[in-house]
C-alpha cells in the first residue's frame, strides 16, 4: 500500500475509536458509575437508620433501668 494510503487509515482509524469511545463506551461507564453510587447511598442509608434506631432503643432502655 502507499503510505498516503496507510496513513489515510491510521487517521480513519483514530478518529472512528474516539467516536465510539465517546458515543458508546463513556456513556456505560457513566451509568455504571451512577448505579455503583446509588447502591452505594442506599446501603449507607439503611445503615444510619439502623444505627439510629439501635441508638434509640438503647437509649429507651437506660431510661427505664433509672
Amino acid at each position: 500500500m502507499d503510505d498516503s494510503l496507510k496513513k489515510f487509515f491510521y487517521i480513519f482509524g483514530i478518529i472512528a475509536a474516539v467516536y465510539l469511545l465517546f458515543r458508546y463506551i463513556i456513556p456505560i461507564l457513566f451509568k455504571v458509575l451512577g448505579w455503583v453510587v446509588g447502591t452505594l447511598f442506599t446501603i449507607l442509608l439503611w445503615v444510619i437508620i439502623a444505627v439510629m434506631i439501635v441508638a434509640a432503643v438503647g437509649y429507651i432502655i437506660q431510661l427505664f433501668k433509672k
